[in-house]
């Protein structure tokens, strides 16, 4: 300072000598001259001490600013690390989840095909069935027209077991009666008479001749009646063997179409209860994937409108001081509420913003009972040494973050001072 100061003034000197036209008094000129060298000293010194300190306070407001300004890029770097993050697991999971309907619209399709083969084949039954039925109805009409024809052959047999029966009693009155008629002959002739003994051999061959034709027509009846009964064996067989396969096709048929009705039964609900899950599991994925689109708007409108982004919650800073009241209220017309701090993790994370902030944490409705701005009763504290104090008897029933270098940093103070404070708005998982 002393070699700054003689070089002012031999500065001045010079100047003064330079311009000096008239002779210098000796004495009182040398002490004018002295004070002059002395305020242009002081006054330089003064400008210097100035400009010194307007720059140190520019060096140091520039110095501030870009400390400030890296900070807040680190935080915004790391809550965008955050969102990014946060953005390619939500989407992953709607890859998946249209992957995942991907594979249900196929099983679905796959149902819908199998659906148009079970009826396929239950038209093919219904197909066989009608057939089946039609066959029936031919074995009804062909039996009905054998028992017709079984009736039929029944009369045939009743009149000729009449003719039989017939022919039967006269054969057996033939015999006699011939013998009646000869004897009633040789009684009218008397013995010894040739010519009527002769003629009544004659009339008696001529009787059993005539008799001949009676004891054919005997046989060809018997004949006609054994074939008969062996006709009607034949079509009892017959017909017992149709009414047993009939039977057995109506058990058959039955069986199986209660066999294709449980089948098919049990198939449709299988296909229903399939379907069913399918839409569910679609409105389902339709919903996550709407709440996924609604995040991730969330997201995009926070972030533009510089929240910040951590564990599952957006955080916004403010940059002007209110009192806890209006703090919070702030916060409310946002949709959000003052902080909530339930962990280590989120407290280093409001630590970062290294300001003495209001978080949602009072004990005016009962003094020590500490609870959080949604009811909550408070389980995890961070309290500083010696906090809460109520100090000197004042009403301090809010908590502020203010010893932001240590972990335990909170604070209880009046409600109505002025600080920053952090907005939480917790994301719907």
């Amino acid at each position: 300072m002393k070699i700054s100061q003689n070089i002012y003034e031999n500065v001045l000197i010079h100047s003064l000598e330079q311009d000096r036209t008239e002779p210098v008094l000796s004495g009182k000129g040398d002490d004018v001259k002295k004070s002059l060298c002395r305020a242009a000293t002081v006054f330089l010194g003064l400008l210097c001490l100035l400009l010194l300190a307007g720059l140190t306070a520019v060096v140091v407001h520039f110095i501030q600013s870009k400390f400030k300004q890296e900070r807040k890029m680190v935080l915004l770097q790391t809550s965008y690390n955050n969102l990014t993050k946060e953005m390619d697991q939500l989407q992953t999971s709607y890859n998946n989840l249209t992957e995942e309907m991907d594979q249900l619209q196929t099983s679905y399709n796959n149902l819908i095909g199998e659906r148009n083969q079970l009826q396929t084949s239950y038209n093919n039954l219904i197909g066989e069935r009608t057939q089946l039925q039609t066959s029936y109805n031919n074995l009804i009409g062909e039996r009905d027209q054998l028992q017709t024809s079984y009736n039929n052959l029944i009369g045939e047999r009743n009149q000729l077991q009449t003719s039989y029966n017939n022919l039967i009693g006269e054969r057996d009155q033939w015999p006699m009666a011939s013998y009646n008629k000869r004897r009633e002959k040789s009684v009218q002739h008397p013995k010894g008479s040739k010519s009527q003994t002769t003629k009544s051999y004659t009339g008696e061959d001529n009787e059993v001749t005539a008799a001949m034709p009676g004891i054919k027509l005997q046989r060809c009846v018997a004949v006609s009646f054994g074939l008969l009964c062996i006709l009607q064996a034949a079509l009892n067989i017959w017909l017992r063997l149709t009414l047993c396969i009939d039977a057995k096709c109506n058990n058959l048929s039955d069986e199986r179409d209660e066999l294709k009705r449980i089948e098919i039964g049990n198939l449709t609900k299988e296909r229903d209860e399939l379907k069913r899950k399918l839409i569910l599991q679609q409105i389902s994925l339709t919903t996550e994937r709407d709440d996924m689109t609604k995040k991730l708007t969330e997201f995009a409108h926070y972030s533009h409108q510089g929240w910040v982004y951590f564990n599952g919650s957006f955080y916004y800073v403010s940059t002007i001081k209110k009192t806890w009241q209006k703090s919070r209220d702030n916060c409310l017309l946002q949709n959000a509420d003052l902080m909530i701090i339930n962990s280590k993790e989120e407290m280093a994370f409001v630590r970062q913003f290294q300001k003495v902030t209001w978080i949602g944490l009072t004990d005016s409705d009962v003094e020590a009972v500490w609870k959080w701005v949604d009811g909550t009763l408070l389980t995890l504290s961070f309290w500083y040494s010696g906090e809460p104090n109520n100090y000197y008897g004042r009403n301090e029933d809010c908590v502020e973050t203010n010893y932001y270098d240590s972990e335990d940093s909170w604070n209880d103070v009046n409600c109505e001072n002025e600080n920053f404070w952090v907005c939480e708005k917790k994301m719907a998982l």
